[in-house]
């Protein structure tokens, strides 16, 4: 007796509770989530280029021995950002952090935004030649101090919408 094929059984059963999700707050919790992750990863690249870049430039603005520019914000600007990430990331390793260390990044950052402004400012009033002429690093140096200010203010924008979302949510 020959053997009737039927259809392989569906499992119904695990699709109606996606399909029950979709278009609740927490789908758009999730998408938040990942719009911020991937901005966030857009920035962290950002701020790896432009560090590079004016790494680069303050190094061969130190080559070239150009007087005019020596000030000590070259050496915070070149000192800070990476004790910062490096901070950033293994304190939470190790344990946690503070809100003390946490306070103290933030001013460090915010230092770092004011010298990284006023030296560029004061290279362009001394009309320091050999530091601002044939390149573009202090326009660079520019944008890369404006990069913590968009961070921080993308984190404060996602937050707000995030509490909204979660406001949302309860009943």
């Amino acid at each position: 007796m020959p053997v009737k094929l039927t259809r392989r059984p569906t499992f119904k059963a695990t699709k109606a509770p996606i399909a029950a999700l979709k278009g609740t707050p927490l789908v758009a919790l999730t998408t938040l989530t990942f719009i911020f992750t991937l901005l966030t990863l857009f920035l962290l690249v950002a701020h790896v280029i432009l560090y590079v870049y004016t790494w680069s430039w303050i190094r061969s603005i130190r080559n070239k021995g150009c007087t005019c520019a020596e000030d000590w914000r070259q050496t915070y600007i070149l000192g800070f950002p990476p004790t910062a990430f490096f901070l950033a990331i293994l304190l939470p390793l190790a344990g946690g952090t503070s809100p003390i260390i946490t306070l103290a990044l933030l001013a460090g950052w915010i230092v770092f935004i004011v010298s990284a402004l006023t030296y560029v400012k004061h290279l362009r009033t001394i009309m320091c030649k050999c530091a601002t002429d044939n390149t573009d690093g202090d326009e660079y140096l520019q944008m890369y101090a404006y990069l913590p200010v968009v961070g921080w203010a993308m984190s404060v924008i996602f937050m707000l919408i995030l509490a909204f979302a979660i406001a949302l949510m309860r009943p």
